[in-house]
């Protein structure tokens, strides 16, 4: 079925803005979802609940990024992404791994039970781990819809599969009050995800196949996502790998909630780096041959509206936290102004990602991840060890910082500049949050408040910002 448009630079670039724009409302009604069950079943279950469900997703997110061959990022930026030999020998691979993972889970699940001495993750794995084998089947489509910076209809189609998701996992909760809800409900999400790439959207119809030059293709560009995507596993889930042992699994619980808010801001940057800057990118270098202008450009208005986002969560986190969640989980907000620092970081550093990827430069991806873990092991342990558990967390902070100057030197090798753009942007997302703190502050003591301190806040940043932006150079010139 065709579905494509020719690839021209006013199509690219027309295609990227909608596509940010459909990004952007899509992540924020999937994530709007997702915070709605996460406070209504944070009221019908415990703590502990979301301390077992965060290991289980550590295992299982775990199993994929050992497996990941950079399917996706293979379809996107290759030149035969739209051949269907080589989408029918890369969804086979799919498959192929999705029943391997699968295994993995109901192997792992015996020895994991026994490590952390809890009996419900020796069934839950296993039950965790169709997830994998669903997803194995899903359609093509979805990246080749990405390819061609068609975000529309793979939006709508992710917002109904976390609605299905929240719907599963409240009727679950509501009736049992176990944490089986939280099993089933993501079980319930994927399946809609994977029926509806097959009957919802345009592209290929996969069969079983096998091409050996498009075979060797996806391993030799997937090597290197495989390479990264397993070191991204150790550096963004040894926290809780970690946690899990040392502290109690209410605390595991309440760290969980901070993660959950702090990582929103980064993970809006990498779907639209995944989903419109990376095909941009591809697209823009197959015909130009350059990349350097529109990486400038496109990456300054990213950073500024990444920078006015964390100065919110650094400011207006803690009241927001005490607003929406009852005293169990009220540490989680001093948890998420370390960790949103660390965030800021993670957005420098994916913003660099996806020109590495256009240019076919993933090595530097591994290479930043390496450098996180290394710092993760000597700073995570000398925090814990100094200042317990905060320290830790500070360790975490570092070991971002360490990832992101490894980034810088992958893109300056390959002749882009950003890191004068960098210092300016973190001293002006450090200086408004640092004036945000002390006005939420101002705003609680006299009388407002955490509601008051966070609606007030949150107010008079984002306006402050919307000004700002209105009048920037940086924004004129990523939209020229």
């Amino acid at each position: 079925m065709a579905l494509l448009h020719p690839d021209t630079l006013g199509s690219v670039k027309s295609r990227a803005i909608r596509g940010s724009v459909w990004t952007i409302v899509g992540y924020s009604g999937q994530q709007g979802l997702r915070l709605a069950g996460n406070l209504v079943v944070s009221r019908l279950l415990f703590p502990e609940a979301f301390g077992i469900m965060a290991i289980v997703n550590v295992f299982m997110q775990g199993l994929a990024m050992f497996s990941d061959l950079g399917i996706g990022p293979s379809i996107i930026q290759n030149k035969r992404g739209d051949d269907p030999d080589f989408l029918n020998t890369a969804w086979t691979v799919q498959v192929i791994r999705g029943l391997l993972l699968f295994l993995m889970a109901c192997a792992l699940a015996w020895p994991v039970m026994n490590f952390y001495g809890e009996p419900m993750l020796g069934q839950m794995l296993p039950v965790a781990g169709l997830s994998a084998l669903i997803a194995g089947f899903n359609a093509t489509a979805i990246f080749t819809l990405n390819r061609h910076l068609m975000i529309a209809r793979m939006t709508v189609l992710e917002i109904a599969a976390q609605a299905v998701a929240l719907v599963v996992m409240i009727a679950w909760a509501l009736m049992s009050r176990s944490v089986w809800a939280l099993v089933g409900g993501g079980l319930a999400g994927v399946a809609a995800k994977m029926i509806l790439t097959h009957v919802a959207l345009p592209g290929q119809r996969n069969r079983f196949h096998w091409d050996a030059s498009a075979a060797r293709s996806l391993v030799s560009f997937g090597k290197w996502i495989f390479l990264s995507t397993l070191t991204t596993f150790l550096v963004t889930q040894s926290d809780r790998l970690v946690f899990g042992k040392l502290i109690t699994l209410e605390q595991l619980g309440v760290y969980s909630i901070a993660i959950l808010f702090a990582m929103m801001p980064t993970q809006v940057m990498m779907k639209v780096g995944s989903s419109v800057v990376f095909p941009a990118y591809s697209r823009v270098l197959e015909q130009t041959g350059k990349l350097q202008s529109a990486f400038a450009k496109t990456r300054s208005g990213l950073l500024l509206l990444g920078a006015g986002v964390i100065s919110i969560v650094i400011a207006c986190g803690p009241f927001g936290i005490r607003v929406l969640y009852d005293q169990r989980y009220h540490e989680a907000g001093d948890m998420l102004q370390l960790l949103a620092i660390a965030s800021w970081f993670q957005i420098l550093e994916c913003t660099n990602n996806s020109a590495i990827l256009a240019i076919g430069k993933p090595k530097w991806i591994a290479a930043g991840n390496i450098s996180k873990l290394v710092g993760l092991l000597c700073f995570m342990p000398l925090g814990y060890m100094w200042y317990g558990f905060y320290g830790a967390i500070g360790g975490i902070v570092l070991s971002e910082t360490l990832k992101y100057v490894t980034s810088v030197c992958g893109v300056r090798l390959n002749e882009f500049r950003t890191l004068r753009t960098d210092i300016s942007m973190t001293l002006l997302m450090g200086s408004v949050a640092g004036v945000g703190v002390w006005l939420g502050r101002w705003i609680s003591q006299y009388g407002g408040g955490n509601i008051g301190a966070f609606l007030g806040v949150t107010a008079i940043l984002a306006v402050g910002w919307l000004i700002g932006a209105r009048r920037s150079s940086v924004v004129r010139g990523a939209l020229a």
